[in-house]
């Protein structure tokens, strides 16, 4: 394994642990917490990982029906994450790369799946929020600007 991919391997150690950590602390603020989405923050509607913060902070606090309400894909994805630390632990302890797995794990075919149900589901999710009425949020910059016009309209 070469330095850059132990180096990768051991930035990946830290920066899970510390997901995990922030999800922890940051539960008890969730509700009235900053948005932390770009696209959420400046056009008003969510992007396909709007939730996976709040739907992490469910699951380290073991509220799954919460979690699965903030993304569906959340407990999947933080299963992935749990999965990862020891398959890194390893790899970094045997100096060598874990190749039994390159199949499933690094597959064209897998990453088209996980991108159809992830762009499928973010599809769903905007039709429901959009019946909903919930274009634009009006805390959002393209909202304000709607209800600015629409009030010097009136």
């Amino acid at each position: 394994m070469s330095d850059t991919q132990v180096r990768s391997r051991i930035a990946a150690l830290v920066a899970i642990p510390a997901v995990f950590a922030f999800c922890w602390f940051y539960r008890d603020t969730m509700g009235g917490g900053p948005v932390l989405c770009p696209l959420r923050f400046f056009m008003g509607i969510p992007c396909p990982g709007c939730g996976l913060t709040r739907s992490f902070c469910c699951l380290i606090h073991l509220e799954l029906w919460s979690a699965v309400k903030y993304h569906v894909l959340g407990p999947v994805v933080f299963c992935g994450m749990v999965l990862a630390v020891p398959y890194l632990a390893c790899e970094l302890a045997r100096r060598r790369r874990i190749t039994f797995l390159n199949p499933l794990l690094f597959s064209t075919k897998v990453a088209y799946l996980v991108g159809f149900g992830l762009i499928s589901y973010h599809v769903v999710r905007l039709c429901l929020f959009f019946a909903g009425g919930g274009f634009p949020e009006s805390n959002s910059v393209v909202g304000m600007i709607v209800l600015w016009v629409a009030g010097g309209l009136a």
